[in-house]
């Protein structure tokens, strides 16, 4: 009797998680060949502990029978393309949606879900700056604030030149994702506090990887997290998120998806950007944690009775008071300006120091990109403890010269 061969998995952008080999384990536990797969500018970015093996390549040689999960941009922009198509298990609704904040919103507003108002022209957007509102303008397809810029004048000229420049915006990191971009939209200024989500879907089922709220500083006007914490979910933030998967993905769906939204001071909560992908800037802070949140959803989704959102494993982690009295948090130490790197003797808060940029190095002030944090440290940190004071003491201009 011939035994039926087991479909590869192909996990594409390996490198953005750790803790590769509690992943293979959960996959192979539903029945797959897993394989472990990065894009080649991505080779100096493998962890020195990782010890399972990681083809770099530009692209995958996959029989008919397997199954490519993306885990960042390039490769979300590799299962898009129509050739690739037969061996991606994610609907046409989440990869569209993660390419189009406008796709996004409108598909969600099609399910009755709250979203941001989107101004239909600029003399809309100017009326609604008149009447004190503030506005964002972005692109319609970029992720990780990139080309985002907040207004609070009703400034024509201003608005004029923030459109055409969030509609024709370009970079290297835009290129090598093989990411184009698609236009501007103006949509309205949501005040209150941001949070962050990963789920993963599983035929259908659906877990919690980690939800993490965010500590939003402004450099040149653009939203920067300068810290992010784990915390526990709400049945208001587990309901919501719920509408949103159902939403965007199918029954026979297998892949991650991250969530931004916005919760305000009414308890409105609006999702701002999706992408079906793991979180990114994260990596540091979930391999500091007692077991891989990766693979336990997996494992939770793989073997849950019903299509709701669970959230148990992710819950195990605040059944310990002094975790949720004190929950692990990322401090990320940003410049304020572009410039080399004079001296990096930081003043980092006690716990896990990473240092990104040394001395001689070229700092950014994108807030938009990890590649302006000049520090990261994960600790664990009360909420009453990231104070706006703290928060400003993460934002550091002395140690570079422009």
């Amino acid at each position: 009797m011939q035994v039926a061969e087991k479909p590869a998995l192909f996990i594409a952008g390996a490198t953005s998680v750790p803790g590769l080999s509690a992943i293979k384990e959960a996959f192979e536990a539903e029945g797959f060949s897993v394989f472990f797969v990065d894009a080649p500018f991505m080779k100096p970015f493998l962890s020195s502990d990782e010890t399972e093996p990681v083809l770099f390549s530009a692209s995958i040689k996959s029989p008919g029978n397997s199954i490519i999960i993306p885990l960042s941009e390039y490769w979300i922009s590799y299962c898009i393309s129509d050739c690739n198509a037969e061996n991606v298990r994610i609907s046409r609704n989440a990869l569209l949606s993660s390419r189009s904040k406008e796709f996004f919103y409108s598909l969600l507003a099609s399910h009755k879900i709250d979203v941001p108002e989107n101004f239909s022209s600029k003399e809309d957007a100017l009326k609604a700056l008149k009447s004190g509102q503030k506005i964002i303008v972005k692109p319609k397809g970029l992720h990780s604030g990139y080309g985002v810029e907040i207004l609070k004048d009703a400034d024509p000229a201003l608005l004029d030149k923030h459109f055409l420049c969030a509609g024709t915006i370009t970079n290297k990191a835009m290129r090598i994702m093989k990411i184009e971009n698609n236009g501007a939209m103006i949509s309205e200024f949501i005040e209150g506090t941001e949070y962050s989500a990963d789920c993963f879907c599983f035929n259908g089922k659906k877990s919690l990887v980690r939800l993490c709220k965010k500590k939003i500083v402004y450099i040149k006007d653009k939203p920067c997290t300068a810290a992010c914490q784990l915390v526990k979910p709400t049945a208001e933030i587990v309901s919501a998120v719920q509408s949103w998967l159902d939403a965007l993905f199918d029954a026979s769906d297998i892949s991650f998806a991250q969530f931004d939204f916005i919760i305000d001071k009414t308890g409105r909560i609006v999702p701002i950007d999706f992408a079906c992908r793991v979180g990114g800037g994260m990596f540091e802070l979930l391999k500091e944690l007692p077991f891989n949140v990766y693979a336990e959803a997996v494992k939770e989704a793989a073997t849950a009775k019903d299509e709701t959102l669970k959230t148990a494993f992710y819950s195990r982690l605040f059944a310990d008071k002094a975790f949720e009295d004190a929950p692990l948090t990322q401090l990320n130490y940003l410049s304020t300006k572009s410039g080399y790197i004079i001296n990096d003797n930081y003043p980092l808060y006690d716990g896990k120091q990473i240092i990104n940029k040394h001395k001689g190095d070229y700092a950014i002030s994108n807030p938009s990109s990890v590649q302006s944090r000049l520090a990261v440290v994960v600790a664990h940190i009360s909420e009453a403890a990231l104070s706006d004071e703290f928060i400003s003491s993460l934002l550091l201009s002395d140690f570079v010269s422009q």
